[in-house]
């Protein structure tokens, strides 16, 4: 058996403004990012492409899957932004659910063993998640075995390419995380 190669990326820059008419919709940087992350990742043998179901998610993964002509993507609500842990002074200041945050996590873990599982072939596999920070961070910490509430501590950038390889016996190996070599500086944003 071969390696399982997971990409995640995150989405491009989107109108972040709940009062604007094209709230949650890429911008026409968000737009050129996600050209920039999709000649980057034609570099890879990709044989899905894995998408969170949140717009600025599905408009990034289709500008992305313009670099495969034989690829498709796959809607994944799994794969959706969420809060799955916060500090407890954060939670009571914030005003936040314990409930909630408990389903998040519950999700987020139910994306991590679809994902995240050994590959059966006997070639190396290579497929990408196109969804969020959060999530991104979140499933980072749980591959390297790290205490998954440090996901706040990290940031990262908008169509930044983070790369995990999944062995034969299970075992994880962080190869990048956040890269974005593929965007100018003037073309960064986190948020």
């Amino acid at each position: 058996m071969a390696n399982r190669y997971i990409h995640l990326i995150r989405h491009g820059h989107y109108y972040n403004d709940k009062t604007h008419e094209k709230h949650g919709q890429l911008t026409a940087l968000g737009k050129h990012q996600a050209r920039q992350i999709g000649t980057r990742l034609a570099e890879y043998p990709l044989s899905n492409i894995y998408v969170s179901t949140m717009t600025r998610a599905i408009e990034t993964a289709e500008i992305i899957s313009k670099s495969f002509q034989d690829k498709t993507t796959q809607h994944c609500d799994l794969i959706i932004e969420g809060i799955p842990e916060f500090p407890a002074n954060l939670i009571k200041e914030k005003s936040l659910k314990k409930t909630a945050l408990k389903q998040t996590k519950e999700r987020m873990d139910s994306a991590f063993t679809k994902y995240f599982v050994p590959n059966e072939t006997e070639e190396d596999l290579h497929q990408a998640l196109v969804c969020h920070g959060n999530i991104i961070r979140y499933l980072v910490l749980k591959a390297i075995g790290v205490k998954t509430s440090s996901w706040i501590d990290l940031d990262i950038y908008q169509c930044s390419l983070s790369t995990v390889r999944v062995e034969k016996n299970g075992e994880t190996k962080l190869i990048t995380f956040g890269e974005i070599g593929h965007i100018i500086p003037e073309k960064r944003t986190f948020l």
